[in-house]
């Protein structure tokens, strides 16, 4: 930040500051040379600024470019996501803390966000037994069963983390859930390597329940995480490459079970396979 706010000083002494943003666009175009030129662009300001202006640049969608170079991460990067991580999951674990029969929802999303804020991050979402509405404050009770899922961000970069949690003793069913879900997720953990498709990875885990002879279905659906919570959307069927950092969910809130269920760690993607990127708690949080 200092280093930019020095740059920004040193340029405006030269040039003073605009109040128009699409002007100062067309501006640098013109110093640039590009009034004429072909230009990759991945956002709706600038191509207004251009057709405003009646430039003859050409522009070509640059969205799905941007995202492929994102979701292979930099050394520095992969550092930014360890930090991110580890502040995320600690965030997390923290909050459930006031899961007692009594408090409800809306006060552990806010020790949530209270949590992350203490470590550096910055709380972005928290969805509680399926619920990622602020307004709602269920109630937790005794024998409650219930998932959470926890998205911060710290300098930009995303922890991802989620965990079921139960409060005394859960329902039958939902012990049967959790071991499904880890057996699914170990099968697939240990799979990573780059060359697996993303379509391959979901198929493992759900062949991996079915032989198991277990009836319900979990999505076991990756993507990718960095800058955004998932920085691939739309690029469709991916392939894993060295130095992604992959989510895979692996959520159950199926009606009549007694409860939902999650869990999801991130991994770095390396030649040789996954390795996770923070800490690993216990697959289920009793309390």
């Amino acid at each position: 930040e200092t280093a930019r706010a020095a740059a920004l000083a040193a340029a405006t002494k030269k040039q003073p500051a605009g109040t128009d943003g699409a002007a100062a666009i067309v501006k640098a175009l013109r110093w640039a040379g590009l009034e004429r030129g072909r230009l990759a662009v991945d956002h709706d300001l600038i191509r207004a600024a251009i057709g405003g202006a009646g430039l003859q640049t050409q522009t070509v969608d640059a969205d799905a470019p941007l995202k492929r170079i994102r979701i292979v991460k930099s050394a520095r990067e992969i550092q930014l996501m360890q930090i991110a991580s580890a502040a995320n999951v600690a965030a997390a674990q923290a909050a459930v803390g006031i899961a007692r029969a009594g408090a409800n929802f809306r006060e552990m999303r806010t020790a949530y966000y209270a949590e992350a804020a203490r470590r550096g991050n910055r709380g972005v979402f928290m969805v509680i037994d399926g619920v990622s509405t602020e307004g709602i404050a269920t109630p937790f009770r005794d024998g409650h069963a219930f998932m959470i899922d926890a998205v911060s961000e710290g300098a930009g970069y995303h922890g991802d983390f989620a965990r079921t949690v139960f409060i005394g003793e859960p329902a039958k069913p939902m012990q049967k859930v959790t071991a499904a879900i880890q057996l699914g997720w170990t099968a697939v953990r240990d799979a990573l390597k780059p060359g697996l498709r993303f379509s391959e990875i979901t198929a493992l885990g759900q062949k991996t329940l079915r032989d198991a002879g277990y009836d319900f279905r979990v999505a076991f659906g990756p993507h990718s995480v960095g800058l955004f919570h998932n920085d691939a959307i739309g690029l469709g069927d991916l392939v894993l490459e060295e130095n992604m950092v992959l989510s895979v969910d692996c959520p159950v809130m199926e009606a009549g079970l007694g409860g939902s269920a999650h869990l999801e760690d991130l991994t770095l993607i390396t030649k040789t396979g996954g390795r996770p990127i923070h800490d690993v708690p216990e697959a289920v949080i009793q309390i």
